[in-house]
C-alpha cells in the first residue's frame, strides 16, 4: 500500500473521531434537563474511547510523516487541537452531570411528600380493644389465647408495651420487663 493512500486512511478515520466529537459538543450545548443525564452518561462514556481511537491513528500519520517537519508540524496542531477540544467537552459534560445531580438533590421536597420526623405524629387509628387481665390465674390462658389471636403486626417491642399496657392491679405489679 503506497503511503499517501496509507495516510489517507488513517486521515478519514481520524476525520470521522473528530466528527464524533463535534456531534458531542453540540449535543452538550443542548443539554440540561434532568432527562438527559441518562442520555448523556451514555455518550460520555462513549467519548472516552475516541482519545485512544484518535491517539492511534494520529501516532500513525505521525510515524509516516516523520520525514517532512511540514506534515509534523500539521499533525502536531492537529493533536494539540483535538485533545483541547476533548478535555474541553468531557470536562463540560460532567460539570453538566454534576450540576444536574446537584440541582436534583437539593430540590425542597414539596410539602405533600414531606416525611415528618414523628412518622406517627398525624396518625388517628381506632382504638384497639384488647383483653384485660386481672392476675386471676384462672382466666390466664383465655386472656393470652385472646390476645394473640388479634393477629396484629406490631413493632418489635411494642408487643410487650401493649401486653404490659392490659394487665391491671395485681398482676401489673409482679410484672417486670427487661430487654431481654
Amino acid at each position: 500500500m503506497p503511503f499517501t493512500e496509507e495516510a489517507r486512511k488513517l486521515k478519514q478515520k481520524r476525520t470521522t473521531i473528530k466528527a464524533n466529537l463535534t456531534r458531542f459538543c453540540k449535543y452538550l450545548d443542548s443539554c440540561d434537563s434532568f432527562s438527559d443525564s441518562f442520555e448523556l452518561n451514555v455518550r460520555l462514556e462513549n467519548a472516552n474511547k475516541w482519545l485512544e481511537e484518535f491517539d492511534l491513528y494520529q501516532g500513525k500519520l505521525e510515524e509516516l510523516s516523520s520525514v517532512d517537519d511540514r506534515d509534523q508540524d500539521a499533525n502536531e496542531l492537529e493533536r494539540e487541537q483535538f485533545e483541547r477540544s476533548f478535555y474541553s467537552a468531557i470536562a463540560k459534560a460532567k460539570s453538566i452531570l454534576n450540576s444536574i445531580t446537584n440541582s436534583t438533590t437539593n430540590q425542597p421536597i414539596p410539602q405533600a411528600f414531606s416525611v415528618s420526623s414523628n412518622p406517627l405524629a398525624n396518625v388517628k387509628l381506632p382504638p384497639l380493644d384488647l383483653p384485660q387481665f386481672d392476675g386471676d390465674s384462672t382466666k390466664w390462658l383465655q386472656f393470652h389465647d385472646a390476645f394473640e389471636t388479634q393477629q396484629l403486626k406490631f413493632i418489635p417491642g411494642s408487643k410487650v408495651l401493649l401486653f404490659t399496657l392490659q394487665l391491671k392491679g395485681r398482676s401489673i405489679a409482679k410484672c417486670t420487663v427487661s430487654s431481654d
